[in-house]
């Protein structure tokens, strides 16, 4: 594959020889997985979580919360299995345009497994800078030690 993709990628757009779909270098990704599907799936999930990023408390109901959340998962299986992709475009685009404030918001604001990870990351830098400290200090005394061993 990688020297295919080369070859076609040299001149920065060129046809598929399975499909025939017209290729561009931009719109190019590097295969990760071994199934393609799950590849397609995991990157599209990505791109949609970016729009698709209200939480819990942007809505009035644990049920509303429920439905947006089994709405993003067909939108999703519209999107890897290419069904009514024109229509789940049109939707994503109109949502995007409906929430843009609270999706900018969103974007700024740590969720809680956010703010634990940052907790856990803080905590270990604070302890990795006692632990140095503490391992010069003993440097220190061990070096002094010996200077009064040798005299």
């Amino acid at each position: 594959c990688r020297n295919c993709v080369d070859n076609i990628f040299a001149l920065n757009s060129g046809n598929c020889h399975v499909c025939s779909r017209v290729l561009r270098k931009n719109g190019f990704r590097e295969q990760i997985y071994d199934d393609p599907l799950i590849d397609k799936e995991t990157f599209l999930r990505r791109k949609l979580r970016k729009i698709y990023n209200l939480k819990q408390d942007n809505f009035e109901t644990l049920k509303e919360f429920g439905d947006y959340q089994e709405r993003f998962e067909t939108l999703v299986y519209n999107l890897v299995f290419e069904t009514n992709v024109n229509e789940t475009n049109a939707e994503i685009q109109a949502f995007e345009e409906e929430h843009k404030e609270e999706i900018e918001k969103n974007r700024r604001r740590l969720d809680e497994d956010q703010k634990w990870i940052e907790d856990q990351l803080r905590d270990e830098r604070q302890m990795k800078a006692r632990m140095t400290e503490h391992m010069e200090t003993d440097a220190v005394r061990n070096e002094s030690f010996r200077q009064e061993v040798e005299e």
